[in-house]
C-alpha cells in the first residue's frame, strides 16, 4: 500500500516492497541497566509478549482472541475443527507443490562452538502437521484465559520469514519487459476496539468494496489473516451478519496462518504473494487478501488478476 500511494503522489514508479520477521530471535530485555543495576534483583523482560501485548487496552493479542470467541459464541471445538482443516488444506497444497513457484529455498548452517557440522535447505513452511486431529488438539491448554479456549493448536506458530514483490506502473513495467500479475484495485482500513481487534477485517472489506465498484460475490478467493482459528472465524461471522454471501470455500484454500505461519512483518505481502498464485491457477479475476491488525485496525485490499488474458 505505501508504495501504491507513493507511485500515486508521483514520487516514483518502480518500488520493492516487502516485510520480515525474525520472531525466533526476539530478545529478552533487562529495563534499567542501561545506567547500571545495583543491589537489587533484576528482571527479564520477554519482549516478544511485551510487543504482542496492546498498550491501550493491556491485552496480549490471544486474549483479544479469547473476547471475540465470546462474543461470536465460538465453541474450542469449533475452534480446533477449524484449525484442524487449515492444517488438511496446507498439507494438501504442499504435497501439489502449490507453493514452489513462490518459495525462495533457504539455506541453513548448523555450527557447534563456532564449527560448521550440517547445512540443511529450508524449502517449504515447517509449521503445517497433518497428523493434527481434533482429538490430539483438545489436549492443549487454554493459555491466554483461564478456563478459555484459545489454545497453542487453534493459535498460528511463532515464525520467521521474509516476503516482497514489485510494485510499478503499467508504463514501467512496458519499459523493463515485465508481464504484470496482478493490479490493485482498491484498498481500505478501519478502525476498531483495540480489546476486538482481529474483527478488523470484517468493517474493512466492505469499504474496499465500495471504492472497487465490485460486488463481493465478484471475488473468486480470499486470503484472510488466521492470527487465531476465533478470530478468523469471527470475521466471516460478522460479514454474514452485515448481509454478505460467506463463503468459507473461497477462503485460505492453501491452508492459513494456523498452518502455514503468521510472520508478522512479512505476512501481508506473503499473502499478496500466494493469492497472485492462486488468482492464475484458478482462473479467478478478482482476489481479496485481508489482515487483523493488533492495535485495533484491519486492511483489506482487492487485487485483479492480469495474466491468462484478464
Amino acid at each position: 500500500v505505501s508504495a501504491y500511494r507513493a507511485i500515486a503522489a508521483e514520487e516514483g514508479d518502480l518500488y520493492l516492497a516487502g516485510g520480515t520477521e525474525s520472531l525466533s530471535n526476539v530478545p529478552y530485555a533487562v529495563k534499567g541497566a542501561r545506567w547500571g543495576l545495583k543491589l537489587r534483583h533484576s528482571e527479564f523482560t520477554d519482549m516478544l509478549w511485551d510487543g504482542l501485548t496492546d498498550p491501550v487496552c493491556g491485552l496480549i493479542m490471544g486474549a483479544t482472541a479469547e473476547n471475540l470467541a465470546e462474543r461470536y459464541e465460538i465453541s474450542r471445538e469449533e475452534q480446533d475443527e477449524f484449525a484442524v482443516n487449515s492444517h488438511k488444506k496446507a498439507f494438501r497444497a504442499q504435497r501439489m507443490d502449490k507453493f514452489k513457484d513462490e518459495i525462495v529455498a533457504v539455506e541453513i548452517v548448523k555450527r557447534v562452538g563456532g564449527q560448521e557440522v550440517a547445512r540443511e535447505l529450508i524449502t517449504q513452511d515447517e509449521g503445517v502437521n497433518p497428523t493434527l486431529s481434533t482429538r490430539k488438539a483438545a489436549l492443549y491448554p487454554a493459555v491466554f484465559r483461564k478456563g478459555g479456549t484459545v489454545t497453542p493448536a487453534n493459535s498460528c506458530p511463532l515464525n520467521d520469514a521474509a516476503a516482497a514483490v514489485i510494485v510499478t506502473t503499467a508504463e514501467r513495467a512496458a519499459e523493463l519487459g515485465l508481464k504484470p500479475r496482478a493490479r490493485i484495485v482498491s484498498y481500505a482500513y478501519a478502525g476498531v476496539d483495540p480489546a476486538y481487534m482481529g474483527i478488523g477485517p470484517a468493517f474493512a472489506i466492505p469499504k474496499a468494496l465500495a471504492k472497487s465498484g465490485i460486488s463481493f460475490d465478484d471475488i473468486g478467493v480470499i486470503e484472510l489473516n488466521e492470527a487465531f482459528a476465533a478470530q478468523a472465524m469471527a470475521v466471516g461471522m460478522e460479514m454474514e451478519r452485515q448481509g454478505y454471501n460467506w463463503n468459507w470455500d473461497k477462503v485460505n484454500p492453501l491452508g492459513g496462518g494456523i498452518a502455514l505461519g503468521h510472520p508478522i512483518g512479512a505476512t501481508a505481502v506473503k499473502l499478496a504473494v500466494t493469492i497472485m498464485g492462486e488468482m492464475e491457477r484458478e482462473h479467478h479475476r478478482y482476489g481479496l487478501v485481508t489482515m487483523c491488525v493488533g492495535g485495533g485496525q484491519g486492511g483489506a485490499m482487492i487485487l485483479e488478476n492480469l495474466s491468462n488474458g484478464q
